[in-house]
């Protein structure tokens, strides 16, 4: 691994932790054992260290939802592996770190909110339509608004998890999410699927 590569790595631990405005150029020299000479030669300031990993969590947030998509054998297996995703990421990621972009950050926070607008909105339309299409959704959707429906719940998720944390562990909160979206999405032969699908996948977690 790359200098470069290695204190963005401890930088992220460090922000995910204990959020982002509260961690110092110092602290993360200190965590990746380097100088803040050294530091700096590779991040100009705080900012440009933290719009960097934004970029590389949103880059690797739409690979691995792409190659998602080609590896599930029907659309209920591919929504399901999209929000097992996001939930594993964003559950990751301390609520004070994104109270921090919202009210620090705020070119970055649009940015998020734009993946979530563009890239997220279009690829739950691709789903829903490959659903349809597979005979497993149902053919009245209004497939727009339904992925409208996705998205925002993308970007209330960091403020649900920060709300109902303890009160509701975050596999409860997958759960009941796609059970009640999946529900309102599928037809009878796509809700077999989906109970088929569910019942394997929560009893191996």
């Amino acid at each position: 691994m790359e200098k470069k590569e290695y204190i963005a790595e401890k930088a992220l631990q460090l922000f995910m932790r204990m959020g982002i405005k509260t961690v110092t150029m110092d602290e993360i020299a200190a965590q990746a054992g380097v100088s803040k000479k050294t530091l700096y030669l590779y991040y100009a300031d705080k900012e440009t260290l933290v719009n960097e990993l934004l970029s590389g969590f949103l880059d690797g947030h739409i690979c691995e939802l792409k190659i998602g998509a080609t590896e599930a054998s029907d659309a209920i297996e591919e929504y399901y592996t999209a929000v097992t995703l996001v939930i594993r990421d964003y559950t990751r990621i301390h609520p004070a770190a994104i109270h921090d972009i919202q009210k620090y950050y705020g070119n970055l926070w649009q940015r998020m909110q734009q993946h979530s607008k563009e890239f997220v909105r279009s690829f739950v339309e691709a789903n829903l339509r490959r659903g349809i299409a597979e005979g497993l959704y149902r053919k009245d959707l209004n497939v727009p608004m339904v992925a409208g429906f996705y998205s925002v719940f993308e970007l209330s998720l960091f403020h649900m998890i920060d709300t109902h944390t303890p009160v509701f562990n975050h596999m409860d909160l997958f759960r009941e999410y796609i059970t009640y979206h999946l529900c309102a999405i599928t037809n009878d032969k796509g809700r077999k699927v989906m109970e088929k699908l569910l019942k394997k996948e929560f009893r191996n977690n």
